[in-house]
């Protein structure tokens, strides 16, 4: 399986951005602002605003309407709710705390004035190529190559990217020139270039493609994309074996960027010849492969079919700590840190998982809670800076998440409240005693993203993003005070 390389961007969009699922969540809108979405706007819903055409649009109004009037959602409204309040706290503070019906007409409001960028990605995009009057390949081109049709461009372009590769990426790469995979690639990119005259079939095609893009590589996947689909272009468009030279580079660029030989596998895959539109069998399921719902579903089998890639940013918490410039409730937080006797990294950490800082003083008797992975035994191994006291102990209980006698009822409800990494299953709780009078520093649990992969069978892997609300408190005590 090819995995992406070395990329200077990120899997995650730029901060601040909001997720949305779609209301039958078989797609899923990113909504950011429109400054930080330049690299991407070819895919945007419509440069500003709403545009009617796209197939993006109804979905996203049907669903600020329900989150609007208290309508069920896919994604949970109360939670939906949140996540934009979260949002509007970083974009325009004023905003967040304003009531629901205002919240999302201002919402709407930002997007049709183009103050905010909208992206719609579908989870399962298919194309059937016979709507678009495939053209068979007849043989290699000969002549003048502005005399070459669209498809003869495409197939060249393609077949020259191997000349800017090296090494496996090369092999790859030579691997899927098949004449079947090219004459799909060449039939599917052809309207791009606009030359058929088929209304919006430029269109599909990038929903397609960025589609496939967002769910294998994230952020960067969408704006390597962008790259890959200018090359297309650039090969339709060309008038000279010079011309098609440089698309091809320009197509290298893009696959030693990310590896997206596997993105064009994906593409075929999906690319149907005169079949129905009707996607995968697998992928019509009630709860769509890959959705929030089913990978929090297979957290709660033990992380069935999933695994989280070893990257510097598989787990971000979405968080607005400047360790240059702190706010005065984190200056206190990091005292306080200090005074437990935390290194610089994990305060760090807790200073970018928590916000609203506060303290709370814990007397000799006070219970403390540590949720964990079953056979957890928090007095052995590296102590932990995030704990419950007794009012975020109380609080998962209210929410029915956990019951009084300390058994874990709802798992997923434990793990988005309180944002809890994938290698903690949130399978059992232990309980602790303060043994010394001591301060505990509490916080409000900030939003996460956290990667992962997600075995599709037959060697095919999907890679995507799991976003947690968090709302939850933390306490984070002096290890020394506690007795587990």
């Amino acid at each position: 399986m090819e995995k992406s390389v070395g990329l200077s961007l990120s899997h995650f969009p730029p901060i601040p951005a909001l997720l949305l699922d779609s209301m039958n969540g078989e797609g899923e809108f990113l909504v950011m602002p429109a400054r930080n979405a330049v690299a991407a706007r070819r895919f945007q819903m419509r440069d500003q605003g709403f545009d009617q055409s796209h197939i993006g649009t109804v979905k996203f109004e049907q669903l600020l309407r329900a989150l609007k009037y208290g309508q069920p959602t896919f994604g949970w409204n109360g939670i939906d709710v949140g996540k934009i309040r979260h949002f509007y706290s970083m974009f325009a503070p004023a905003i967040a705390s304003e009531p629901t019906p205002a919240l999302i007409d201002r919402l709407y409001r930002d997007v049709a004035g183009g103050l905010l960028a909208v992206f719609y990605f579908e989870r399962h995009p298919t194309l059937t190529i016979s709507r678009y009057g495939r053209r068979t390949l007849t043989g290699d081109a000969d002549g003048p190559v502005i005399t070459w049709t669209a498809e003869h461009k495409i197939v060249a372009m393609l077949k020259a990217v191997p000349e800017h590769l090296v090494g496996a990426a090369k092999e790859q790469f030579k691997a899927f020139l098949t004449p079947e995979n090219l004459a799909i690639m060449a039939a599917t990119m052809a309207v791009l270039g606009g030359i058929q005259a088929i209304p919006g079939a430029d269109a599909v095609v990038d929903t397609l493609m960025v589609g496939l893009a967002w769910y294998q590589f994230g952020w960067a996947g969408v704006v390597a994309c962008k790259e890959l689909i200018e090359a297309f272009i650039m090969a339709i468009r060309a008038k000279s074996r010079t011309d098609i030279k440089a698309a091809a580079t320009l197509a290298a660029t893009a696959v030693l960027a990310l590896g997206v030989t596997v993105l064009l596998y994906k593409i075929v895959a999906r690319t149907r010849q005169g079949e129905p539109n009707t996607g995968d069998a697998a992928e019509a399921d009630t709860v769509p492969l890959g959705s929030r719902q089913d990978v929090l579903q297979r957290y709660a089998d033990n992380n069935r079919g999933l695994s989280y890639p070893r990257t510097e940013d598989q787990f971000k918490p979405v968080s607005q700590y400047d360790p240059e410039n702190p706010t005065a409730d984190q200056l206190m937080a990091r005292e306080q840190l200090k005074a437990q006797g935390w290194d610089g990294d994990k305060i760090d950490q807790v200073l970018k998982s928590g916000s609203n800082f506060d303290t709370d003083e814990m007397a000799p008797g006070d219970p403390v809670w540590k949720i964990g992975n079953a056979g957890l035994d928090p007095a052995s191994g590296q102590p932990s800076a995030y704990l419950l006291n007794q009012s975020s102990y109380d609080s998962l209980v209210q929410q029915g998440y956990v019951s009084q006698d300390g058994t874990v009822l709802d798992r997923i409800g434990v793990k988005q409240t309180l944002a809890l990494p994938c290698y903690n299953m949130a399978q059992t709780i232990v309980k602790g005693t303060i043994n010394q009078d001591t301060t505990a520093l509490i916080s409000k649990i900030n939003p996460a993203n956290e990667l992962f992969t997600l075995d599709q069978g037959a060697g095919n892997e999907m890679t995507g993003q799991l976003f947690m609300s968090g709302g939850g408190t933390q306490a984070t005590i002096d290890p020394n005070a506690i007795t587990w």
